[in-house]
């Protein structure tokens, strides 16, 4: 049955597209390496449209984002992009006139991108004359404003996001000491619905899929049903898990204040992850992998794998081995066979997620340890932590 309202994911890879639909989305938003308001190394390629549409299916919806200032010397190659996009895509997500003009010319849907900043109805009807399907409103709208507009077109608005500076000219991704806490919409989402939202959009093509994973589910949750009190705190405590500066309502309730100002320098998230060893081979028969430690493990353990076909699995590890004997706990140093979930497989640059809630370093935090490789498959620790800014 399809959904009353529509949870819109970002994608940045496979996966975290995987884990998009596995978590629930109905519709996801991506863009290409050139663009995009999102200049990341995630961003796909037109190659990958024909995988994108078989991980998709039929029934979550795809949108392009080519929402960027088109110049002269650009026209050319948007229009062969968007020559080679027909048919591969649901819509795409643009501003620029001369991407609509194409649009129109190759029939392709397109909705309206909050860089075009909407926020009147008269802007909403000249876009819906000029053929538009949707608008992503302007973020500085409350929902008084919203519900006016959202009588004309349908509207598409931030649900949850995390406020930060980032363009196709601006390669930032690093964390601020001074900026806004993160949008989050859930213990409001009620008057959000009754304001007349059609799309529920989830910001953050260049966060994780552990990321996407708890807040596509979170969110999932709350548009299928109106929350308890109880399971409103609870699903804002596993919201809380992810990266976060804090959250904020943004323009929707009121104005926003000084206290919309986070006083987080990196991430208030009570879980990080970390890489804690390097996957060295993979048995498929029986289905274990071998594991270089940097850090300790030990039965219980939580697990997170990601991969570009499996998206995001949690687990927990049932069953470790060194030189060919059970044990219970694994140190810093040893190589170890880990039992993997049932139906996983690894390839290359698959990442082993793992998450404790006991290990602590120094009195008051529990940090994590982490490895980079861009080969091998990775493996992650991640812990609880208590007023912990700064990472390792």
């Amino acid at each position: 049955m399809k959904n009353k309202y529509e949870l819109l994911a970002p994608v940045g890879d496979f996966p975290m597209l995987v884990t998009a639909v596995n978590a629930g989305a109905d519709a996801v938003f991506f863009g290409l390496k050139e663009f995009s308001m999102r200049t990341s190394p995630k961003n796909f390629t037109l190659n990958d449209l024909k995988k994108i549409n078989t991980i998709c299916g039929k029934k979550v919806k795809k949108y392009l984002t080519l929402n960027t200032i088109i110049y002269d010397n650009e026209l050319n190659k948007i229009e062969k992009i968007i020559q080679k996009i027909k048919g591969k895509i649901d819509a795409i997500i643009c501003w620029d006139l001369s991407v609509i003009e194409l649009c129109k010319k190759y029939k392709i849907p397109f909705h309206i991108s909050t860089q075009a900043s909407v926020a009147n109805s008269k802007t909403a009807e000249f876009y819906k004359k000029l053929g538009a399907e949707r608008i992503v409103l302007a973020r500085e709208l409350n929902l008084k404003q919203i519900k006016k507009i959202s009588k004309i077109i349908d509207i598409e608005c931030f649900a949850h996001k995390v406020e930060d500076i980032e363009g196709n000219q601006l390669k930032i991704q690093n964390n601020k000491i001074f900026s806004a806490k993160d949008l989050c919409t859930l213990p409001f989402i009620e008057e959000m619905k009754k304001a007349g939202i059609k799309s529920f959009k989830i910001e953050g093509r260049s966060r994780d899929p552990r990321y996407v994973d708890i807040v596509i589910r979170v969110y999932r949750k709350a548009l299928d049903k109106k929350l308890t009190k109880e399971e409103l705190e609870e699903n804002l405590n596993e919201l809380k898990k992810a990266y976060n500066r804090n959250f904020s309502s943004g323009f929707y309730i009121r104005p926003p204040t000084s206290d919309d100002f986070t006083k987080v320098e990196h991430s208030a998230a009570t879980e990080k992850k970390h890489f804690v060893g390097k996957v060295t081979h993979y048995y498929p028969k029986i289905n274990v992998a071998t594991i270089k430690l940097v850090s300790n493990l030990k039965l219980n353990d939580k697990i997170i794998i990601l991969g570009n076909t499996t998206g995001l699995i949690e687990s927990k590890i049932e069953y470790l081995e060194h030189k060919k004997k059970s044990i219970n706990t694994a140190e810093k140093g040893m190589e170890i066979g880990l039992k993997l979930p049932k139906g996983f497989s690894i390839c290359s640059r698959t990442k082993l997620l793992i998450t404790s809630f006991t290990n602590k370093v120094g009195s008051n935090s529990n940090f994590n340890r982490i490895i980079y490789t861009n080969i091998s498959p990775r493996l992650t620790y991640c812990c609880k932590r208590n007023n912990v800014s700064r990472s390792i």
